[in-house]
């Protein structure tokens, strides 16, 4: 009030003669305090013992509040724009202290990657990025900071798997010409299909390496039904093409194959599956056209077998394995620091999704193979080669035994659960085959049947 108004004696006297009804009597005293006398001495006791002996009542302020609406309502609106912003823009973010769980956590899963079956170029890499954000770790303060670093890091890792892998490059090459796309989808559907399972449980070297087992059957799957579908396409009307039209069949091949490499991405030089494909695509037109058309058609499938083991059959694998690989780092570095796996993004340069909506519709029998939106479809008479014994089986008679096989193997993982001798890390694979896995398998086994009856 004082530093709004600054109200002088004169108006200190009006207020309270008028307040306390003094009749003037400290105006009086005010307007006379310069001089001296017995009346102006009596007027100042009597007007002394007045206020005294006023009521103490509290002034009524309504009147100067009306004066101090706008000077207050002013330097409101003043201390609003200086002093709130600078308070919101203080205000503490979140900490972040590296704890030592996270050191020793960050530690373990480098020597997993260490004691992991990637080829030594992606373990260096990989381990020196981890290691290398731990260390920045060591400086952070702030939550948003350590969260930048961890997803940086991780995106990081997930570019070096990329770069190693040639599948999708393969696949993209060879994916929009009829005579070679089932080749691709071959070369790419079994590497991927792991994405169908709950990658959010890869979060040990176990897990990794009992879906790579289950990935690498799909491999060979995949690769002997293209075998058959390459077979089956020489075939018009159930009936074998005469050998002329063979020849002219396998050169249209080769010729397809050659073409869509030339587009690949990646280093055809020096990549292990475009060199093996490549080299099919020769070794192909080096049949004899002197043959009958039974035996001409027995070497194409002879070639076709020798193309798929091992060479292609081994890069895929450790391609598939790759990315089990980066979906293990990814989701163990997320647990470790409380990170969700949205925040760190998709990683769909290691694992685009190839199979999204399907494939363009045709005729299965004359692109050698029957793939649709990454399943292929049989029905459980159709022949189909079976990648053991080389023989043309049912569908339905090989289905049948792998479920078999399958049902077999948790069967002797139920063994050992049980078994009192098991060790540590034999129960720990135990509980993993037998809970989150065997779920898996079980839902996939499902699939299969549905898969096998022909629309």
């Amino acid at each position: 009030f004082y530093f709004v108004l600054r109200p002088d004696d004169k108006k200190l006297a009006e207020k309270l003669d008028r307040e306390y009804g003094l009749n003037q009597k400290i105006q009086t005293m005010v307007e006379y305090s310069g001089k001296s006398g017995a009346l102006v001495a009596l007027q100042r006791e009597q007007a002394d013992c007045s206020l005294a002996s006023a009521a103490k009542a509290l002034p009524d302020f309504k009147g100067v509040l009306k004066f101090l609406f706008i000077p207050v309502l002013a330097i409101g609106i003043a201390f609003a724009g200086i002093f709130v912003p600078a308070n919101k823009g203080s205000e503490p973010q979140p900490s972040f202290h590296l704890t030592q769980t996270q050191r020793t956590a960050v530690t373990t899963l480098i020597n997993d990657v260490n004691s992991s079956n990637l080829s030594e170029g992606l373990k260096v890499a990989s381990t020196s990025a981890l290691s290398s954000m731990l260390t920045k770790l060591e400086d952070v303060s702030l939550l948003s900071q350590m969260k930048r670093e961890v997803i940086s890091t991780v995106r990081g890792v997930d570019e070096l798997f990329a770069s190693a892998n040639s599948y999708y490059s393969v696949y993209t090459a060879l994916k929009d010409e009829t005579l070679t796309q089932p080749l691709g989808y071959a070369m790419a559907y079994g590497v991927v299909y792991y994405k169908d399972a709950a990658v959010t449980l890869i979060k040990s070297l176990t897990a990794v390496e009992s879906q790579a087992e289950l990935s690498n059957q799909v491999i060979t799957n995949t690769l002997a039904s293209w075998c058959n579908g390459v077979k089956l396409s020489f075939s018009v009307e159930n009936s074998l093409m005469t050998v002329p039209q063979m020849v002219e069949r396998v050169q249209a091949y080769s010729t397809a194959i050659k073409s869509g490499m030339e587009k690949c991405t990646c280093d055809t030089q020096t990549d292990g599956l475009c060199l093996a494909i490549s080299a099919f695509a020769d070794d192909f037109i080096s049949i004899s056209s002197d043959w009958g058309a039974e035996t001409y058609l027995n070497e194409i499938v002879s070639k076709c077998e020798k193309f798929i083991t091992p060479k292609v059959e081994d890069e895929l694998f450790k391609q598939t394995y790759n990315c089990l690989m980066d979906e293990f780092i990814r989701n163990r570095t997320a647990e470790i620091f409380g990170i969700s796996i949205s925040e760190l993004g998709e990683n769909t340069q290691v694992v685009p999704d190839i199979f999204e909506g399907g494939k363009d519709d045709g005729d299965d029998d004359a692109q050698g193979g029957g793939y649709g939106n990454g399943d292929i479809n049989y029905a459980s008479d159709d022949m189909v080669l079976d990648p053991d014994s080389g023989e043309l089986v049912p569908y339905g008679e090989l289905l049948a035994r792998y479920r078999a096989k399958i049902k077999e193997r948790i069967a002797e993982y139920e063994e050992l659960y049980n078994n009192p001798e098991t060790t540590a890390e034999q129960l720990a694979d135990a509980k993993y085959v037998l809970g989150e896995l065997s779920t898996y398998i079980t839902q996939y086994l499902d699939k299969l049947n549905v898969s096998s009856e022909k629309n």
